[in-house]
């Protein structure tokens, strides 16, 4: 049966009724019935059901109504008999509330949902004694309570007893039933295959129908629509890119002479009147002579189409139903086009163009559309030369603008006034014998090979001959990428990227250039336009683009108006976008490394900018890095496959600039969501599908085809594999649900507060965080796992949230920001962000770092480990994740400044790749490996093999090479020494030469210094020697780990010796990087190798050469500069303070100074290694065990990440990152004053804080040897930083060593980490004074870096009106300087307020339990205004003495811990069947150290809870609260902790007990059983938290079915809960009135559509919709509800059911 459109709308709809029941129960337990209950049996069966009212007298025993009556079980199939209550029984509008029901021969009765579920109890069994004269002993009844009590005059209880048909009857219509709950409507042919294997295996048939049916391949929608998606290249400009040339394969050509577009163009677009650049571009007849013959040639733009041997002929009349009246002749001139379909002529499909109004070929007669704008004229504007008086102004400005009324020259082809239809269709593209095929450009299709085998008709029965594939490349012999393409008359043809069809950008100019069309020639003496078309490539989740789409990146870009910038380079601009998908946390894991050299990022590089790709121009090359080629992520995207190239039943994409009247662009994707719900095989994920999708709100207005397509296919289509708890979380960070529920750009209040100097406070919206509990999750109520309510002791239904639980949520719901816009994808074309890319946390400064309460008593992040447990290194734990990066060096998840990204002179965490030979300092040799976590996380391939290279065994001493001035080691060599060529300073160096490569030069010779005191110097500071050595003696190639060792004859411990590196020894202007700073070690002066104090591990300076990616070697020079402390002053020298501590004096190290002296040293160095050759990288690595390798005090020396308390990018190999994600852990912003500290930050230290001693808050802060520094006196608070790669963290601890190493203690009050400006001050040894940036009032987080001190710190809280706490942060003032505390947690200006759960236990009646300014007058505390101020104490106290249960644990512990499997420090203690203790060595049993081990309850896996509580008390121990946790770590945030706190929220929400059965009645509902039933839902929230659902045949013991895969919140578990018990497809169920069947109108208008199979008519293309208009009319529709909102509660119950 053929369809389109919408006129099944009315159609009759089959609805088929099912509801849900128990499972049939063969034994009953022994049952102790009440006393005073009474027996009623059934009603016997009547043809009118008539409820039977129970005895009055039978129920009332004097004084009191019987509660309690004995009902007898059902022994019957087919029948049902129903218990249910009138209140008000006299009134003639009265309503039967159900109570309880049995059906078919179910023995049991069951409760029914309805007003007095929660209070109704029903118990089942045999009777244990007897209770005559009502039952004997072992007699099976069941007993209903009947609650609230009667009103015996005007109350009763009725039994109803109803039947329906014969056998086969019901056995079909169980078989319809359950098909019409997992299907979009069954099919005769269905219904009868599968009551066939009912009939055989009963019930079993239908668990075996769901299983197969959900084992089939998911069907996707959005690669149904990518299937289709072949726009032309006209309007799709930044979303795919150009297709193939006419001389490529796969270049489609089309034999109509006109398209959609074409008419959009001449009719000026879709629009009333605007600036958008539409101009109105006619089609013109012009009469012309061939050889002596008269033709037509029909031209558009100037440019013809077509050349006709007859002229056009339209009719005189008509109507929108076809054409009427006279034939007349087209005249020569020009005219709109209104219609034109995309087809040869008349025919399409089975239909007569002409009978089918706008699907015909119409132009205006006698009138035409015109332009209006201030520009008269003009090639590119093809204005009429005349000014309209309907002209609009430009925005905000007087002066007249642009504009192309669309809307009236529409009006004019819908009027038929003018509108005329032209016979034959769309004119036929020609080029007669004798043309002048010069003046075309055209190609000879009939040269290919096998032109009948390689010219493809497309669609023929829907298209006949309009449009045709060419399966090969016209030339075989083409070998450029992309081939070289030239016409017939020997022009090029140009690339689709340099053709300006639809100039997009032109930004209201009216720039439309009509490009010159490309003729065909054809077999047959056709011929045919080349139709150019965008081109989607794949880009799947497991499969990403290699080159993420940066290849045709590049050759998208064209020449705007042809100009060149003003330096006159060309003009190159970008026309597309790059398709690399931001990595997430839902495809992150699929990512892979692309080694490609075009490979692109989504993201410009850092600096690089953003602009708008509607308005301006970008150079395609800021999104292709330097590091393309030497590893890019690559990400894909779930179902971003590539079109299917042999069809052109198409689908578009929108444009708002050129959007065509004739295309459907919001009603085409109903097509590709009925085509999926009418054939898709996997019906049961198609079903489910829809239903959830009934429940999230994701339509934000915006009517791109693909966002919509995407959210119901990645989120709901996808959650037929997954978990509900999956949905919800990409629900969350969906951008169209962001939008629709408005959290899109929330921000905690702290961020705008501060950031405006204090005078904006907007705090985050509060409507997702609300929905998401009220319709996502668990609901208004408390619900019993039946579903029925839970009541408190007033019988009042109980509250599942609080105010104070949406207020902590909102804050949560903060800092998620969309991805940049790429390209491969349809989305809102003007954006620069993606919309269809999921969020992620991309801003910690707009997050709140607070804690959050949670459900009851709880908190976010309760039995989360402390991160002040984690163990020493525990990037070296089992379960530390790293995240590839590629060559990019900015991480992710932490927070390091732009001014990082590819600078060479950042020094990196960087790991050994090289294993090799030392000696240890007793003498004893040893070999060391390279770094174990290097090839945990490479990989290594056994196949690796270092690369060739012709050097040749060198001798590792250096020889003066004159054509570089500077000495050099030739050859392959594992150490290359300078030996005595360096001398002293010029001219006293050997070989009359400065020893530099670039022509450097030394300070002042030395014959010539100045007198010391009255005498002749007698030092002359200089580099002596410098030696280069590979570290464990290998042969040294790019990336390789070498030492540095320099000879110098030194002043002062105060000169400094800065070292330098250049890749490019060979070029004329050398590179030179920055390495590092040392002071030389010498109490006397004179000569000494310069080392690192010897409390350091490594003594010598080291460092990991650049790669050399030359394929034979590379010349690397090596500087060192001593730069003296002398200076010249009048005659007399002395020590300049200017020269003393200074970071990085000079960029090429040159000597300035008059004492200063530099020296070069190169080496040849063997190729780098090709990181794909080396390492097979994936994009994730978890650590599967734990390492102690840094535990060897020999190797691990040599590893950096031994020297460190945490990572966090860490360089894998040269220009190879990866990111540590450390494991989800929690911090206490209430802590002991004993581990609280005083960290400062900003120049000059003012800036204040608290900071936990044991996490890794703080950079490497180090005061001491002031008597090195010159001046001697006054700056004696000036700090050092020695950190092993720049942004390092430490704890206090690793601090405090780190000082000791360099003969150095913690600051007490730093003043300044120097130099600043003509100040003095030590930074060296990998760190730059630039990391101590400047903080300040606006600027709280980005720039700021804290520093340890000695000082304490006090935290104290402030507490408003409602008992919300701040904390606030009192610093250690007796230093020099009053301290600035960050805004964040200063008193006066902090607005981060949160609940905590206040200790009620000990407060007086009519008291509150919190510190009040009136209430108790803050009781020990500060009154300050509304605020009460107070000190805090935390308490902590070990919780149990003995072994616990299971239930005490989980109930009473709060604080987690790490696994202490994997750590020495514990071993096992006592244990029990389902709890197990270990217990610190250290400490005794049950010690606060104690940890617990359980089963968590939620995800199977062990638990662990340390054996501690923690409270807080303030204002003098009058009041406390818990200890709340909090994700973040105030002192240095993190987007780990965002990340893991957002985790940490849904999980809590789906772990309420409310989630199952509020989920499953929501998805009951959907399914078509709108009152389901208690046991249903009771069974349904059972497979909800077990995550399985086990079928088991009630008439075949042993036969069952598992469906679900164990993880809480399975989808598979849940709909084989709803959809199999037999109350799910019972007819018996169906005949209760209270059971519901209500259905989505939709979903009946789709029901008959699959079940009468029907199809769309060949005339109906995918692009013009199906049902259209469909939500107006029927109120639903598919993709984007509207709303889920209702003035009812869930729980609603209509009147009469």
């Amino acid at each position: 049966m053929k369809w389109f459109g919408g006129f099944f709308l009315n159609a009759l709809i089959l609805i088929l009724l099912a509801v849900l029941t128990t499972t049939p129960t063969t034994d009953a337990a022994e049952v102790s019935f009440h006393r005073d209950a009474k027996r009623f049996i059934c009603p016997p069966v009547t043809i009118d059901p008539t409820p039977t009212r129970l005895d009055s007298l039978s129920l009332d025993k004097g004084n009191k109504v019987i509660k309690y009556i004995l009902l007898e079980p059902r022994t019957t199939s087919r029948t049902l008999c129903t218990l249910t209550r009138v209140n008000d029984e006299f009134n003639p509008n009265r309503v039967y509330i159900p109570i309880a029901r049995a059906y078919d021969d179910n023995p049991l009765w069951t409760k029914s949902a309805g007003k007095y579920v929660s209070t109704t109890e029903v118990i089942c069994g045999e009777a244990g004694l007897d209770g005559l004269p009502e039952y004997q002993a072992g007699e099976t009844l069941c007993q209903v309570k009947l609650d609230p009590p009667l009103d015996l005059t005007n109350d009763g209880y009725y039994l109803t007893t109803f039947q329906v048909g014969d056998n086969i009857k019901d056995e079909k219509a169980i078989v319809a039933t359950f098909l019409e709950k997992v299907t979009f409507g069954p099919t005769t042919e269905e219904i009868n295959k599968l009551h066939a294997q009912y009939t055989q295996q009963g019930p079993y048939a239908l668990a075996k129908w769901l299983k197969d049916n959900l084992a089939k391949p998911i069907s996707s929608h959005r690669a149904q629509f990518r299937k289709y998606l072949h726009p032309r290249a006209v309007e799709s400009y930044i979303y795919g890119i150009p297709g193939p040339r006419p001389c490529e394969r796969d270049a489609r050509f089309r034999r109509f002479a006109f398209t959609y577009m074409d008419v959009e163009i001449s009719r000026g677009g879709n629009s009333p009147a605007d600036h958008t650049g539409a101009p109105y571009t006619k089609m013109k007849i012009e009469t012309i002579q061939i050889e002596g013959v008269t033709h037509w040639a029909v031209k558009f733009g100037d440019h013809v189409r077509t050349v006709l041997s007859s002229p056009l002929e339209y009719f005189s009349g008509g109507s929108r139903s076809g054409p009427s009246g006279d034939l007349v002749t087209l005249l020569d001139g020009q005219y709109t086009l209104c219609n034109a379909e995309e087809v040869v002529g008349n025919q399409f499909g089975e239909t007569t163009l002409e009978q089918m109004g706008n699907y015909a070929f119409q132009i205006l007669v006698g009138a035409e559309c015109s332009s209006s704008y201030t520009n008269r004229g003009g090639e590119d504007l093809k204005g009429d030369g005349a000014i309209d008086t309907q002209q609009i102004k430009g925005s905000g400005s007087n002066q007249l603008a642009r504009s192309y009324d669309s809307a009236q020259c529409n009006s004019k082809c819908g009027s038929f006034d003018f509108a005329r239809y032209v016979k034959g269709g769309n004119p036929e593209v020609n080029i007669p014998s004798g043309f002048d095929l010069s003046s075309i450009s055209y190609l000879d299709l009939t040269k290919l090979p096998n032109p009948s085998t390689q010219l493809v008709k497309l669609n023929p029965e829907k298209f006949h001959e309009s449009s045709w594939r060419m399966t090969a490349n016209l030339d075989t012999s083409f070998v450029s990428n992309p081939p070289s393409c030239t016409d017939e008359n020997g022009d090029a043809i140009p690339d689709a990227a340099g053709l300006s069809y639809n100039d997009y950008f032109s930004s209201g100019r009216g720039k439309y250039n009509l490009d010159a069309p490309i003729f065909a020639k054809m077999p047959g003496n056709k011929w045919a336009l080349h139709d150019y078309r965008s081109k989607f490539q794949a880009n799947t989740l497991d499969n990403p683009l290699a080159d993420a789409g940066g290849s045709e990146l590049k050759r998208a870009r064209r020449a705007v108006n042809g100009e060149p910038y003003g330096d006159g380079t060309p003009n190159v601009d970008l026309v597309t976008r790059c398709s690399n998908v931001e990595a997430n946390i839902f495809n992150e894991e699929f990512c892979q490394i692309s080694y490609d050299e075009n490979a692109c990022e989504t993201t410009p590089a850092a600096g690089a900018g953003k602009s708008n790709p509607s308005t301006s121009f970008e150079d395609a090359g800021k999104y292709i890095p330097a590091y393309a080629g030497r590893g890019v992520v690559v990400c894909g995207s779930d179902n971003e496959v590539a079109p299917d190239q042999s069809d052109d039943d198409y689908y578009a994409v929108s444009n708002r600039k050129l959007n065509s009247h004739r295309i459907s662009y919001t009603n085409q994707i109903q097509t590709v969501w009925m085509e999926q719900a009418l054939y898709a095989e996997d019906q049961a994920c198609q079903k489910l599908a829809w239903h959830l999708s009934k429940i999230f709100a994701y339509s934000n207005g915006h009517g791109e085809e693909e966002i919509f397509i995407n959210t119901y296919d990645s989120a709901f289509v996808a959650s037929c594999a997954s978990t509900y708890a999956e949905v919800v979380n990409k629900m969350t960070h969906n951008v169209q649900m962001a939008e629709q529920l408005t959290f899109s750009s929330n921000k905690a209040a702290a961020y705008e507060w501060h950031r405006s100097q204090h005078t904006k406070k907007n705090y985050p919206d509060e409507n997702y965080a609300r929905e998401n509990m009220q319709l996502h999750q668990i609901g208004l109520q408390k619900l019993h796992e039946d579903g029925s309510p839970i009541l408190d002791k007033f019988g009042n239904e109980i509250p599942n949230y609080t105010q104070e639980n949406i207020f902590a949520a909102s804050k949560i719901f903060t800092g998620l920001g969309r991805s940049s816009r790429r390209g491969n994808y349809n989305d809102l074309d003007r954006s620069t962000t993606s919309y269809l890319d999921p969020m992620s946390q991309n801003s910690i400064e707009q997050k709140d770092w607070f804690p959050k309460i949670s459900f009851d008593t709880k908190y976010i992040g309760d039995q989360y480990p402390l991160c002040a447990d984690l163990p020493g290194r525990h990037f070296l734990q089992k379960g530390a994740k790293f995240v590839a990066l590629g060559g990019n060096n900015l991480g992710r998840y932490h927070h390091d400044p732009n001014s990082y990204y590819l600078d060479d002179e950042v020094q990196k965490l960087q790991l050994n790749f090289e294993g090799g030979a030392s000696v240890n300092p007793a003498g004893s040799p040893f070999t060391f490996a390279a770094s174990p976590l290097f090839d945990k996380i490479c990989r290594r391939k056994q196949s690796f093999q270092h690369p060739a290279s012709t050097l040749a065994e060198g001798s590792g001493q250096a020889e003066y090479d004159s054509s570089i001035g500077a000495p050099k080691c030739h050859g392959r060599v594992s150490r290359c020494d300078s030996g005595e060529l360096l001398g002293t300073r010029y001219p006293n160096e050997p070989n009359d030469s400065h020893n530099t490569i670039d022509g450097c030069e030394d300070g002042i010779p030395e014959a010539i210094e100045f007198p010391v005191g009255g005498g002749i110097s007698d030092i002359t500071e200089s580099v002596k020697q410098i030696i280069v050595e590979a570290v464990g003696g290998s042969v040294i190639r790019g990336g390789s780990w070498v030492s540095i060792q320099a000879k110098v004859v030194a002043n002062h411990i105060s000169d400094k010796v800065d070292y330098y590196y250049a890749a490019d020894a060979a070029a004329a202007n050398p590179d030179w990087k920055f390495i590092t700073t040392v002071s030389p070690l010498v109490d006397e002066i004179g000569e000494h190798f310069v080392t690192l104090p010897r409390t350091v591990r490594r003594e010598k300076i080291t460092f990991r050469l650049p790669n050399c990616d030359d394929p034979d070697h590379c010349d690397v020079a090596f500087r060192v500069a001593l730069r003296s402390s002398r200076g010249i002053r009048n005659g007399a020298w002395f020590h300049d303070i200017n020269n003393d501590g200074s970071y990085k004096p000079y960029d090429d190290g040159c000597a300035k100074d008059p004492y200063d002296d530099t020296d070069d040293l190169v080496l040849q160095v063997l190729p780098s290694p090709r990181p794909q050759d080396m390492c097979d990288f994936q994009a994730t690595i978890t650590l599967d065990q734990s390492f102690s390798y840094c535990d060897d005090d020999d190797s691990s020396k040599f590893y950096m990440e031994c020297h460190v308390d945490t990572l966090r990018v860490v360089e894998l190999l040269p220009g190879v990152y990866y990111e540590y994600v450390r494991l989800p852990c929690v911090n206490m912003p209430f802590i002991a004053d004993s581990d609280s500290v005083k960290v400062v930050a900003n120049h000059d230290m003012r800036t204040a804080m608290c900071a936990d001693k044991r996490l890794a808050s703080a950079t490497s802060t180090c005061c001491g040897h002031y008597s090195d520094r010159l001046p001697t006196s006054g700056y004696t608070a000036y700090a050092d930083m020695f950190s092993e790669y720049r942004g390092e963290r430490l704890t206090f601890n690793g601090n405090s060593d780190r000082c000791l190493d360099w003969d150095r203690e913690v600051c007490a009050d730093p003043t300044r980490i120097g130099p600043h400006s003509m100040w003095t001050g030590h930074c060296q040894h990998h760190m730059s004074c630039k990391d101590n940036g400047d903080g300040g009032e606006g600027r709280w987080l980005d720039s700021i870096w804290y520093h340890w001190t000695s000082r304490a710190c006090e935290i104290k809280v402030k507490i408003d009106v409602e008992g919300l706490v701040a904390i606030v942060h009192a610093p250690d003032e007796t230093g020099a300087k009053i301290s600035d505390v960050l805004p964040l947690v200063d008193f006066d200006k902090t607005v981060s307020f949160f609940s905590v759960h206040w200790d009620k236990s000990n407060v007086a009646a009519g008291k509150l339990a919190y510190p009040h300014a009136s209430d108790n007058l803050c009781d020990g505390g500060d009154i300050r205004g509304d605020f009460c101020f107070c000190s805090t104490t935390v308490q902590e106290e070990a919780v149990f003495d003995g072994l616990p249960t299971k239930a005490e644990v989980i109930d009473e512990l709060h604080i987690g811990a790490f696994d202490p499997t994997e750590n020495g420090d514990y071993v096992y203690g006592d244990q029990s069947d389902d709890v197990k203790v270990y217990i610190m060595i250290t400490e005794g049993a049950y010690a606060k150290e104690t940890i617990f081990q359980v089963v968590n309850e939620y995800n199977g896996e062990f638990l662990y809870l340390k054996n501690v509580r923690s409270d807080v008390s303030v204002c003098n121990g009058a009041f406390k609260f818990r200890s709340p946790p909090a994700f973040y770590n105030v002192a240095n945030p993190d987007l780990v902790s965002a990340n893991q706190e957002m985790e940490a929220y849904l999980q809590s929400v789906i772990n309420h007990d409310s989630a199952p059965p509020f989920t499953c009645k929501s998805l009951i509902k959907l399914f078509g059983s709108s009152n389901p039933s208690p046991d249903h839902v009771m069974r349904c929230s059972q497979a909800f938290k077990s995550g399985t659902f086990l079928f088991s045949d009630p008439e075949e013991l042993g036969a069952t079915l598992s469906f679900g895969s164990g993880k809480r919140s399975s989808m598979q578990a849940i709909l084989a809960a709803i959809v199999l018990p037999p109350e799910s497809y019972s007819p018996s169920v169906v005949m209760d009135p209270a059971s519901g069947g209500v259905q989505d109108p939709f979903e009946k208008v789709l029901h008959v559509m699959r079940s009468m199979k029907l199809t769309r008519s060949l005339h109906h293309r995918r692009s013009d919709g199906l049902l259209n208009g469909v939500v107006s009319k029927i109120g639903s529709g598919c993709y984007g509800p509207k709303d889920q909102f209702s003035f009812y509660s869930p729980d609603f119950v209509p009147v009469g059911t």
